[in-house]
């Protein structure tokens, strides 16, 4: 299409119509978002009404959960879901529209298990039960050490900044793990850490 349009070759949200001599089409909306660029190191605002946080990737021991992630970030996603499953001091999760649980992108991903600790303020992606390679938009954040789930469970980044904000959402009240008040992620910002290069390396000042 950006061969049609050039304008298209830029990320953005854009709208389209056809006007022909005795027809316009409806208006549709597209968005175009960033190519993901794996020599890049990227961070992740995640934006509550509780406060914000911020997450940091993993690559080297998940490339697809973190490509995944940071597309369905950039392509909004999670923007406006809500955090549907608590365990008290121990991890919330979220990334599902649906607010059920079983909602997904439409796709799974390959496990990508590795030798990353389930530790406080670990990022790590949810899963069906007894299917290794059901993850799909669905993701946690652990507020203490979970050691039974390492290596059941693909880590694929961590909070670098806002654990007060990881904290409150921790220790909401629940019922049958479900939050008895809404919690929610109102965007999900994807940027490059500061100080690096294209190249994912610190840069001298």
């Amino acid at each position: 299409m950006a061969g049609i349009f050039s304008t298209l070759d830029q990320p953005g949200t854009y709208r389209l119509t056809a006007v022909f001599p005795s027809y316009r089409s409806n208006t549709v909306g597209i968005k175009i978002i960033p190519a993901y660029d794996p020599g890049v190191a990227y961070e992740a605002a995640v934006i509550t009404d509780r406060g914000t946080f911020t997450l940091r990737f993993f690559p080297d021991v998940a490339p697809r959960h973190v490509r995944n992630f940071i597309g369905l970030a950039r392509s909004g996603y999670y923007d406006n879901t809500i955090v549907h499953r608590v365990l008290p001091g121990v991890m919330f999760q979220t990334g599902d529209p649906a607010s059920s649980g079983r909602g997904g992108p439409g796709w799974t991903l390959r496990a990508e298990f590795n030798e990353k600790p389930h530790v406080r303020g670990t990022l790590s992606m949810a899963r069906q039960a007894g299917n290794p390679d059901s993850a799909g938009g669905q993701w946690f954040i652990c507020l203490d050490r979970v050691a039974p789930w390492d290596g059941q469970y693909t880590v694929f980044g961590h909070v670098a900044a806002g654990m007060d904000t990881v904290d409150r959402i921790g220790h909401i009240q629940v019922k049958d793990e479900v939050p008895q008040e809404i919690v929610t992620i109102e965007q999900v910002v994807i940027s490059v850490q500061r100080g690096t290069g294209t190249s994912g390396e610190r840069q001298d000042p």
